[in-house]
């Protein structure tokens, strides 16, 4: 039994390793692309293959999740826009965090609100505390490896005792052969800032695949946070917070009516005087708070449910009924929001900001459907999991559509309405913007075109090396060896 487990220890010792050193050489120097790629990959190929060689039952979930880890990985590969790879991250962070729950014995698909954000500080510790717990297995494998405590000791003595002798007489054969000084400065000429990064990445590599064996083979078993509710009469209360707020918003609602459904008159229309306002500038004042409102609403709804279960069935209908007249109240701030949004983009054009967060907005609007399908029914512990699905499924669907790609062909396609186009703003866009500007070019008026295809001759997006090779680099790159911004009609 103890060979077994010291065999086991040994291969964990060896997949960590080896993901250490694949971190050191596919990340030294060189920007995320296939690299970040390629370490996911390995990373769940050595899990997989520590498992099947201890004979352990595979689990289909923890495979689909890191299925899923791969495939926003690729991202880094596919697209160049750095928010949508931040997304991608975000959604590697969320698979890492499911796994983490099934590692506890947690049923996700099941699983109350309160309990799934509780765990977030235990999973963190679990992830930093992994290179001691596996440094200290790998002392005790090594320990039995090579004799007992007094060999290691030994050793580690005659180490320090050898620094002495080691730097004399390196000395004085350096200064004895000139090709052996090279050799010998080739050796200790170190840049300890590259060495720390070096270190740092190792420690990295090694810490991911880690803690997936420590939970898996070595039966480090994670430990979740079970917080059951008590009970509570606090009904009253929190049905008046409710109340209360919901006026707010019937109220803000009437108040804003005009400007919720106007169309392009109020859009670029000319404030009657100084003090009022036009509605692309209440758009630019408003709509980012108004999605701010949704995301605070939604989390506000779900606590005060949580605070008054326990509470009498009468009281009960009366907070869902508030509860339901809050979402109902948000949702017509939302689909309000998007029109003023729509308007305003068809007038002044597409922003990543503007996109991501109507994007969101889309997100916001299921978020209030799926509290109402599960929240309002008592049904708490179905939502969790359906609003990170979501989530996951918002990320793919963005690294699908390409969102650079989209604001770019948005913006030039405005020219042909003969709408303005601001190049300056389009050179600020990522490598996955190139070939949709280039093929649109052509089509723009002369000072546009010009415009655009000095912006283009200044793109920077030549190859980085194959650790940073990137599909939308590598494309952008090949675009713009061709010949560029051809018109297509006079002018």
């Amino acid at each position: 039994m103890k060979r077994w487990r010291q065999r086991r220890v040994f291969q964990v010792v060896i997949a960590t390793l080896v993901a250490g050193v694949a971190a050191v050489v596919l990340f030294d120097g060189s920007t995320w692309g296939l690299n970040f790629l390629l370490f996911n990959m390995l990373t769940m190929v050595l899990s997989e293959l520590v498992v099947v060689l201890q004979s352990r039952p595979r689990d289909r979930g923890s495979t689909a999740l890191a299925s899923g880890v791969v495939l926003f990985s690729a991202s880094f590969a596919l697209r160049d826009s750095g928010v949508l790879n931040s997304l991608a991250l975000c959604g590697i962070l969320l698979c890492g965090y499911l796994a983490f729950l099934r590692g506890g014995g947690v049923p996700v698909a099941r699983i109350l609100p309160a309990r799934f954000l509780s765990n977030v500080s235990p999973a963190a510790r679990f992830l930093f505390a992994t290179p001691g717990d596996l440094l200290s297995l790998e002392r005790r494998w090594l320990r039995r490896a090579v004799g007992g405590d007094g060999t290691i000791a030994a050793v580690g003595r005659g180490l320090l005792v050898s620094i002495g002798p080691l730097l004399v007489f390196g000395y004085l054969l350096s200064s004895s052969d000139l090709r052996f000084a090279k050799v010998a400065e080739w050796a200790f000429d170190w840049n300890y800032r590259d060495a720390m990064f070096r270190a740092f990445r190792f420690l990295a590599g090694f810490s991911v695949v880690g803690c997936i064996l420590r939970a898996r083979v070595l039966g480090r078993r994670v430990t979740v946070r079970d917080r059951r509710h008590s009970g509570s009469a606090a009904a009253v209360e929190l049905g008046t917070v409710l109340a209360i707020q919901n006026l707010l918003f019937l109220t803000y609602l009437v108040v804003q009516f005009s400007y919720f459904f106007g169309g392009n008159a109020l859009v670029q229309g000319s404030p009657a005087s100084a003090s009022s306002l036009t509605y692309a500038q209440y758009a630019r004042r408003g709509f980012f708070e108004l999605v701010g409102v949704a995301a605070l609403a939604l989390p506000m709804v779900g606590m005060v449910i949580a605070g008054s279960m326990g509470s009498s069935a009468q009281a009960m209908r009366r907070v869902r009924f508030l509860g339901a007249m809050t979402i109902v109240l948000v949702g017509f701030l939302e689909v309000s929001a998007m029109h003023r949004m729509y308007l305003y983009t068809e007038a002044y054009g597409l922003t990543e900001l503007r996109f991501y967060t109507s994007i969101f907005m889309v997100w916001i609007c299921f978020q209030l459907a799926w509290m109402a399908e599960t929240t309002l029914t008592l049904r708490r512990e179905r939502y969790p999991m359906g609003a990170v699905a979501s989530a996951l499924a918002m990320i793919g669907f963005l690294l699908i559509v390409s969102p650079d790609n989209v604001i770019a062909s948005t913006n030039l396609a405005r020219a042909d309405r003969g709408k303005g186009v601001d190049v300056s703003y389009l050179s600020l866009l990522s490598a996955d913007a190139v070939p949709a500007m280039a093929a649109a070019c052509g089509h723009l008026g002369r000072p546009d075109r010009k415009a655009v295809e000095k912006m283009l001759r200044g793109y920077r997006q030549g190859p980085q090396g194959w650790r940073s090779w990137n599909w939308s680099r590598q494309r952008a790159h090949r675009t713009l060896h061709r010949p560029l911004c051809v018109p297509l009609r006079p002018g």
